[in-house]
């Protein structure tokens, strides 16, 4: 037990260190109309019912800090540690596989929590205020099932249900309990509930909203195709934190070669938890773990942006237990190799993520970075101009909107920004 509380100790250090920088940062793009013009940061009755603990959350901090980014910024990191102490105790429990119940050996928990508190594409639910609903979600979804690993079953499936009040993504929520426990019962019981909160959901004309909105902009199985298309990409970002970016350049009209690759991805990684499931119970859980985490953002629901890093979030818990079971079972018998990548990804990930919070911390380079990985985006060059803007580098800014006009010259937010631009400076651009 004390070494169980020392390594929470060393989390929490780890975790506040690296992130240390987030709450220096400042509103972004959508924060402005999800939470600095939304009525319902400062009236929690003009809430839509969209969301409704998210909203609940952004208004205790507008009551507490007022409208500073910092405030919100600092709830997100400390939302953040709660989901690593979650995965730490998580990663701990026994779980129930196809080969019987075992137990993760010494060091595993710690290094799978670890993995999951520094990997950098985490920034994008950290250290960005809209990314609130992924992080909460995130933190009552693990919370739900650390209390079920701990007999507290009733009380598991009540955090659930919050859960999918900050974030209606948390439906995934009964496969999970089936991919820790493996038991037909609880899966239907933790099903029926999931049906009833989707049932209280479709009854939120919002929620009905988003739903048409999502058909209007592409059909099920176009949006399928896409998100197929873009999953190679989207999984990589894990591994190549270089390419983490918040806007990514995609082909919305996918050729088949690209959907047969993400179709061959998901067979692979169907096959691959399949024939692991007995030798290998830490791989097979992981990769049942992605499957059903991206599940609800990855599959039929078309969305404004096919590739996000906040889709990532909760999925990444499965890979990073894993891997810290790996890690541990590899110490009897290359202790060295086995400390030396320890060491290695746990560096590298601290890097990454020191990183991208540094990025964050201003639009400005925010777009900037997002320019250099998909240079031909019209929404980055308008929103690079619209940083420049708002500091008064008004120059840059009409050079930025040109450029957003010179790739798409029907977007209207760039021609209008420019426009407002002009009658400020008092003159035309030429």
């Amino acid at each position: 037990m004390a070494r169980f509380h020392l390594e929470r100790l060393c989390l929490t250090t780890l975790t506040l260190g690296v992130w240390a920088l987030v709450p220096c940062g400042t509103f972004q793009y959508d924060d402005f109309p999800n939470i600095v013009l939304e009525p319902s940061t400062f009236e929690l009755a003009r809430a839509s019912g969209l969301r409704w603990l998210t909203r609940l959350s952004y208004f205790a901090d507008a009551s507490v800090w007022g409208m500073r980014a910092h405030g919100f910024l600092l709830t997100n990191l400390l939302l953040h540690l709660g989901s690593v102490l979650c995965v730490h105790s998580l990663a701990a429990a026994p779980v129930v596989t196809a080969a019987g119940r075992f137990r993760p050996p010494h060091g595993a928990a710690f290094v799978g929590a670890a993995l999951f508190a520094l990997q950098p594409a985490n920034a994008e639910v950290v250290a960005y205020a809209s990314g609130r609903a992924t992080g909460l979600m995130t933190l009552l979804l693990l919370a739900g099932l650390t209390l079920r690993a701990h007999g507290r079953r009733r009380a598991g499936l009540a955090a659930f249900v919050l859960a999918c009040l900050a974030k209606e993504v948390a439906v995934v929520f009964p496969l999970l309990v089936w991919l820790r426990e493996r038991d037909a019962r609880e899966l239907a019981r933790s099903s029926a509930v999931a049906f009833a909160v989707l049932a209280v959901l479709v009854c939120i004309p919002r929620y009905r909203e988003l739903a048409g909105f999502s058909l209007a902009a592409r059909d099920p199985l176009a949006a399928l195709q896409l998100n197929l298309s873009v999953l190679p990409t989207q999984l990589s970002l894990w591994f190549r934190p270089w390419a983490l970016s918040v806007e990514h350049a995609v082909d919305f009209s996918p050729e088949l070669p690209a959907i047969g690759a993400g179709i061959a991805l998901l067979c692979a990684m169907a096959l691959g938890a399949f024939a692991a499931r007995r030798r290998a119970p830490a791989v097979a859980f992981a990769i049942g773990w992605v499957l059903v985490a991206l599940l609800p953002t990855s599959s039929l629901v078309a969305r404004a942006d096919p590739i996000s890093e906040r889709a990532l979030y909760l999925a990444f818990v499965g890979p990073a237990i894993a891997l810290g079971d790996t890690l541990a079972r590899m110490r009897p018998l290359a202790p060295r190799l086995a400390a030396a990548a320890v060491l290695g990804l746990l560096a590298g990930s601290a890097v990454g993520a020191t990183a991208r919070v540094d990025v964050w911390s201003d639009p400005r380079l925010l777009w900037a970075d997002a320019l250099k990985k998909a240079p031909s985006s019209a929404r980055a060059w308008n929103n690079l101009g619209m940083a420049y803007f708002a500091r008064d580098e008004f120059e840059r800014a009409r050079e930025a909107f040109r450029h957003a006009l010179a790739i798409d010259p029907r977007a209207p937010r760039a021609r209008e920004n420019l426009h407002a631009l002009q009658i400020l400076c008092g003159r035309r651009c030429p």
